[in-house]
């Protein structure tokens, strides 16, 4: 900002000195108002074109992709509470996601507040798949599911068993004692996927997608 105070001459009189303050003082008004709009501009989704990999030797990045923030820890220890996420928002172009793919999706009507635009969980049971937890373990027709990314010992309560319709995914938090899922809203459809989490990451500039608490 130009007249900063080292800028300022020495007034002549009281007029002028009282004109310079309040230039000042509009000045001021004005610049901070210009970073609080830039600031809420920068929350907006982003979009990048980067390919850069955070790994040495790592596959690059897709053309498209889009960083999320996780305010939540519905995702622990996956993905910490305030942790960052990129997303691949082509990956299911060709191809519906994959048992064990954690996505990004717009939460069915009536699910969660209105404010909640993005939920992040994983993808647990597949179209035409039945599932149910009956013990504290996740049954996928019949038979138990081995979920290596759950800690040792942790108990799956609230599946009733449902059988998930074409082109819908039954999707858990792995925090399970700690999540809005579709055990309380349902498989969802695959048009709300936004996209899958790419594991590792990449380098990406621009702010963070916040998403839901849930």
């Amino acid at each position: 900002m130009s007249g900063g105070p080292g800028e300022v001459s020495e007034p002549k009189d009281h007029l002028t000195f009282s004109v310079s303050r309040r230039t000042l003082r509009i000045a001021g008004i004005v610049a901070l108002v210009a970073v609080i709009a830039g600031g809420a501009y920068a929350i907006g989704r982003v979009t990048t074109s980067s390919t850069t990999s955070t790994k040495s030797g790592a596959a690059p990045c897709p053309r498209s992709v889009q960083r999320f923030y996780v305010p939540s820890a519905a995702m622990e220890p996956a993905i910490p509470i305030r942790g960052r996420v990129i997303v691949d928002r082509g990956a299911y172009a060709t191809h519906g996601p994959a048992r064990g793919d954690i996505v990004v999706f717009t939460p069915p009507p009536d699910a969660v507040s209105p404010r909640v635009t993005d939920l992040i969980k994983r993808v647990i049971g597949l179209p035409g798949e039945t599932i149910s937890s009956p013990s504290g373990q996740v049954i996928i027709d019949g038979q138990p599911l081995n979920e290596p990314w759950l800690p040792k010992g942790t108990l799956t309560t609230g599946v009733t068993t449902e059988h998930v319709p074409p082109n819908e995914y039954y999707v858990l938090g792995d925090n399970r004692g700690n999540s809005q899922d579709s055990r309380f809203f349902g498989p969802i459809s695959s048009s709300l996927i936004v996209g899958r989490v790419i594991p590792g990451g990449c380098t990406v500039s621009g702010s963070p997608t916040p998403t839901g608490r849930g």
